[in-house]
């Protein structure tokens, strides 16, 4: 299958490129591969949505939470968090543009905001787990980055230090 048959086919490449080429007579069992690609093609492009939805709903709850920390530690933990987020909604719009679809601009509606807002303010026991399991694995990571710098220090028997 040429290259041009498969840009008609995903939809890829230029409205004028796709609507000049003449699809080529194609057998059943290539028109039920066709519809197949073009059908998890539509199912890959709705997932990506979602996921990048998702990950703009998560950014703006970490900004939020950030937002109403007490302690600087705590800020800076959701504002990594956000900032990671913010990196997965830049990936997932880039898969999309890959695959020649053009993410819309995601707004956050009012009943979003609202919502966000009285999830940060009514569930501040899901908000202390989570900043929790961030400090233990923070506490986890400086204690085998002390190992490793340990291991590090130690001379290593060469084969004249045979004991």
């Amino acid at each position: 299958m040429s290259m041009q048959t498969l840009n008609w086919i995903t939809g890829a490449g230029s409205a004028r490129r796709a609507s000049a080429h003449v699809a080529p007579t194609a057998t059943a069992a290539q028109t039920a591969a066709i519809k197949s690609v073009r059908r998890l093609r539509q199912e890959y492009i709705q997932e990506r949505l979602e996921m990048a939805r998702n990950a703009n709903q998560a950014h703006h709850l970490y900004l939020e939470l950030a937002a109403r920390a007490r302690h600087e530690d705590d800020k800076a933990r959701f504002l990594r968090l956000a900032e990671s987020e913010e990196r997965h909604l830049f990936r997932h719009i880039m898969r999309l543009k890959k695959v020649g679809y053009t993410p819309p601009t995601f707004r956050r509606s009012w009943f979003t905001k609202v919502w966000q807002r009285l999830v940060v303010a009514c569930a501040p026991g899901r908000t202390q787990n989570r900043l929790k399991t961030m400090r233990r694995a923070e506490t986890r990571r400086q204690i085998a980055s002390i190992r490793r710098q340990a291991e590090m220090r130690q001379p290593k028997p060469g084969p004249h230090h045979a004991s």
